[in-house]
Order: C-alpha cells, then sequence, then structure tokens
C-alpha cells in the first residue's frame, strides 16, 4: 500500500515542536528568574538591618575590650537584635538628658536605660516591658557608729547622695513616700563624685547599685530599678518590633537578665574581705554549725534526695562555708527544714534557727517581723506559668469572670502588685501545689519568679505550657533574714555572697535542668 505524505501534517508537526521547545524555554526562564529572584530575596532577608541604639555610658557600669564598648544595654541588645533582624549601631551619651535629645532630633530610633516613672513623656513611645529589673542599696561608711542597723527609719534623718538621671531620683522619691519615708535626696552627677562627697562627710549615706569595695555597710536593700527602652511617638512599628523580639529573647534565653545582671551589677573581682568586729563574731560561733531554715517541699530551692539535703539553697550556702573557711576555719552551716515559711520565720525569732534561708520579703515586713535582711542574693523577674489548651479540647477555658492566680503567701504581696483586682489570688504551701492545682484546672496561672516557672516546666512534662514574663514593677529579691539581735550574720552573708566565692547563678542553673529518666531522654 503506498503511503501519501500529506503536506498540512508536516505543517501541524512542525509548529506543535515548536510551541514545545518554546515552551520549555519560557519555563527554563521562568525557573531562572524564580531562582534568581529567590537569591535576591533571601539575601535581602539575611541582612540585618541598621539600628542607630543610644547608650548612657556611666563608667562603673562599662569596660572596653579592644575598641568596643561593652555593658548590660549593649549585650541584651545584640540579644534582642537577632530575632528583629537589626545590626545595632550603638552611641553612648553621658546622661539621660542628652540621649532623649538625640531622640527627639532623629539621631538614633531606639533608646536604652529611660526610667519610665520619671514623668509623661509625650513624645515617646515605652517597650511594653522593662528590660532591666534590679535593685539598690542605702550604704552608710564603717566609722559611721550612730546608726542603729536594725531600724529601717534612720534613713529619714539623713543626707542621702544618689547618682543617675532624674527618672531614678524620681523613682526612689515615689519609693519613700510608699512607706511614708521622707527621704531627702541629694543630687551627684557620677558614683565616682558620690563616693567622694561621702568620705568627705557632704553626706550621711549614699544608694549605689553595686556595693562599694571596701569602707562601707549596708542599712536599707532592695530599692527597686526598672530601665525602659524608649522610641519616638511616630515610630509605633519598630516599638512593635522590639517588643516581640524582647518577648522572644525571654523565651529563648530566660535567664538572660539574670545572668547580665550578675555579671554587670554585683561585684566583679571582690575579694571577701571580713571586719574585725565579723571575725570575731564567727570565731565566737564556730564551736557548733549556724542552721538555716528551709521549708518542706520549696522545689527547686530545698528538697530532700537520697538522704541528702539538695537544691539552691543547700548548695549556695555550702558554697558560702567554703568561702568563709577561708577567713575562719570551723565555720559551717546545716539545713534544718520546716512545715512552712511562717514556721521557719518563727524558729528564726525564737533563736531556734540562726538564718531564713532565701525570703522575698520586703523591708517593711522584714521590720515588723524582727527579721534583719541581707543584701539580695538574686533578683528575678515574675513569670507567668499557663497551660496551652489540649488538642480537641475545646472547654479548657473555664467560664470564669475573673481568672484565678496560684502563688505562695510568701510571694502573694508582690504578686499582688502585679494582679489587683484583674485576678483573683489563691496561695497555697509550696509552688508543687500550685503546680498540680493548675493541672487540675482549679486556678488559670500559677505566678512565682523565673527560675521556679522553668524547674516546673522542666520537671513535669504532662502538660503543654506558656510561659509568660510579666512586665511589674515588683520584682522579687531573695534574701537571706536573721533576728535583729544577730543583724552582723546578714552583713557576713551579703559580703560572702557578694565575692567571687559564691556563684549563685550557676547553682540555680543547675537546679533547674531537667532531670529525666532513660525513657523520657529516650
Amino acid at each position: 500500500m503506498a503511503c501519501k505524505f500529506n503536506p498540512a501534517d508536516k505543517e501541524r508537526k512542525g509548529s506543535f515542536l515548536f510551541r514545545t521547545i518554546l515552551l520549555i524555554f519560557l519555563l527554563l526562564s521562568f525557573l531562572c528568574v524564580s531562582d534568581l529572584a529567590t537569591a535576591a530575596y533571601d539575601k535581602g532577608a539575611s541582612e540585618f538591618t541598621p539600628v542607630r541604639v543610644g547608650v548612657i555610658h556611666y563608667p562603673d557600669d562599662v569596660y572596653v575590650s579592644g575598641k568596643y564598648l561593652y555593658n548590660y544595654d549593649t549585650e541584651f541588645m545584640g540579644r534582642v537584635a537577632q530575632f528583629g533582624k537589626w545590626d545595632p549601631r550603638f552611641v553612648f551619651y553621658s546622661n539621660r538628658k542628652d540621649l532623649l535629645n538625640a531622640l527627639k532630633e532623629g539621631k538614633i530610633q531606639i533608646a536604652l536605660g529611660v526610667d519610665k516613672a520619671w514623668g509623661n513623656e509625650e513624645h515617646l513611645i515605652f517597650s511594653d516591658g522593662p528590660y532591666f529589673v534590679g535593685t539598690s542599696q542605702i550604704v552608710v561608711p564603717d566609722t559611721e557608729k550612730r546608726l542603729d542597723p536594725s531600724d529601717f527609719r534612720t534613713v529619714e534623718k539623713m543626707r542621702i547622695g544618689i547618682s543617675g538621671n532624674e527618672g531614678y531620683i524620681h523613682f526612689i522619691k515615689e519609693w519613700g513616700k510608699r512607706y511614708n519615708l521622707n527621704l531627702h535626696l541629694v543630687s551627684f552627677p557620677d558614683d565616682r563624685t558620690l563616693r567622694i562627697a561621702v568620705t568627705e562627710h557632704k553626706v550621711d549615706a549614699a544608694i549605689f547599685d553595686k556595693m562599694p569595695r571596701n569602707g562601707y555597710r549596708r542599712i536599707v536593700v532592695s530599692l527597686p530599678k526598672m530601665l525602659y527602652a524608649a522610641f519616638p511617638a511616630n515610630d509605633s512599628v519598630l516599638a512593635q518590633q522590639f517588643n516581640y523580639a524582647m518577648s522572644m529573647t525571654a523565651g529563648h534565653y530566660p535567664l538572660l537578665q539574670l545572668q547580665l545582671y550578675g555579671k554587670y551589677n554585683q561585684q566583679e573581682d571582690h575579694a571577701l574581705s571580713l571586719t574585725r568586729a565579723e571575725k570575731a563574731y564567727l570565731m565566737a560561733h564556730r564551736g557548733k554549725p549556724f542552721i538555716v531554715a528551709v521549708v518542706h517541699g520549696d522545689y527547686p530551692f530545698y528538697y530532700r534526695e537520697l538522704g541528702t539535703d539538695s537544691g539552691i539553697i543547700p548548695e549556695f550556702y555550702r558554697e558560702i562555708e567554703m568561702a568563709l573557711q577561708g577567713q575562719v576555719p570551723g565555720v559551717s552551716f546545716t539545713c534544718k527544714e520546716y512545715p512552712s515559711v511562717s514556721a521557719a520565720v518563727a524558729a528564726v525569732q525564737k533563736g531556734e534557727a540562726d538564718i531564713l534561708g532565701m525570703t522575698s520579703m520586703d523591708v517593711l515586713r522584714a521590720a515588723a517581723d524582727n527579721i534583719h535582711l541581707s543584701t539580695p542574693f538574686m533578683t528575678e523577674n515574675l513569670a507567668m506559668l499557663s497551660q496551652d489548651e489540649p488538642t480537641g479540647e475545646k472547654d479548657f477555658r473555664y467560664d470564669r469572670k475573673v481568672p484565678v492566680i496560684a502563688t505562695t503567701e510568701e510571694d502573694r504581696t508582690s504578686v499582688y502588685a502585679y494582679a489587683g483586682t484583674k485576678y483573683v489570688i489563691r496561695t497555697y504551701p509550696n509552688y508543687e501545689e500550685a503546680y498540680q492545682a493548675l493541672m487540675k484546672r482549679q486556678v488559670d496561672h500559677v505566678v512565682t519568679t523565673m527560675s521556679q516557672a522553668t524547674w516546673l516546666m522542666n520537671q513535669h512534662r504532662n502538660g503543654r505550657f506558656i510561659m509568660d514574663i510579666i512586665p511589674s514593677t515588683q520584682n522579687i529579691s531573695l534574701c537571706g533574714g536573721v533576728s535583729e539581735r544577730n543583724w552582723i550574720l546578714a552583713d557576713i552573708l551579703s559580703e560572702t555572697a557578694d565575692s567571687t566565692g559564691t556563684n549563685l547563678l550557676s547553682i540555680v542553673q543547675a537546679n533547674i535542668a531537667p532531670r529525666s529518666d532513660f525513657a523520657t531522654s529516650l
């Protein structure tokens, strides 16, 4: 059979082939352009945006490494910048006035180290919460013998020197008003000038963030200090980005603020140097151990493990013991367990115990109970621990008009300052029982210190949790407490804790880390 070749078929086949080649060419071109666009986008996304950040430069708080200046603000901003995708360009100013003027004039985009309580700054937007929460202390020279260390109100009779900006001075005045104290404050431009004024008797006392190395003793501790980030009023987008980056930083580095506080606001390279009176006191008491009152089931601060006293408090006092034995051999501490905080306080009042291990009571409550506090061993933010909604359980949120918070009686005052009337507060003997109430949905939240909240999340893995850092004016300072007649023991504990002989932060981190069995690890 003869086969005829149809020219029309040839034309159609050629047209089809051409269209196929053209389609492949267009597809390859699109892919190339797409890849180039994706590469360009990825390159742009990986480049951090330069942001000008203003920081107050206090010589006591900043150290130089090579050609770079470091302090609390710059290191904290370095972590936050990771989540904000910023390249921070730091500009240093000597005081708050110059810092805020630079912000208003557009020379910087973010100002750190701003005291929100100073007054209403209509041209500013503040960060949702403070990025720095710490404490200060009122100190007097060692040679000052007129003052009774147990009399809290002696500060009203004194001319107290203070350095820093207007905001912090205003904040201290407001703190005094809350306790009905009429404080006579004298302002100085920096800590160095203030120390000279104390030496020359121009003032009776001074407020310092860090304890001076020698020649001073504390009479009041735990004065709160909070610093915020500030933005121009017309840049709410940058403020929102900063708040998001701060929340991400808190989630990824829950102990960052505590670490930086320990690094820059505790005494560095401070060798332990006891006074003659302090050494004589220890010599007279080295025949038997000092008894540290601890509370049963106070995780992670105290618990019994294989018959041994374990947790933050026993380990901390073991380090205190080692440091003091280098000065006075034979000094020792032992823990004695009590069923509640009130029982432990009563034991110290009656002399059954020498030291209230770690307490968050404020100075007025301590004075009312005849307890003399040490300087804070550790200052922590409050954290709110909530149970995330389990999958498939739509009835998780109770129909409560007012949510319920669980806390302990000891921390109730600090928690109430945050909760107010927004929450109902229920107290429990310890945070383990508060956690169980959260799991049974008897409460909506547990509010505690950051380390305890982290411990609860690490140790109990039978739920899904959300932990929020609370931007509260009431941070919790953990101090040691002694009876008023043994006030010198509180000073000894303060001196030792400030020395390089103790490292409370590493003890906290070790105790809140997960402790898992083999199956859980798998």
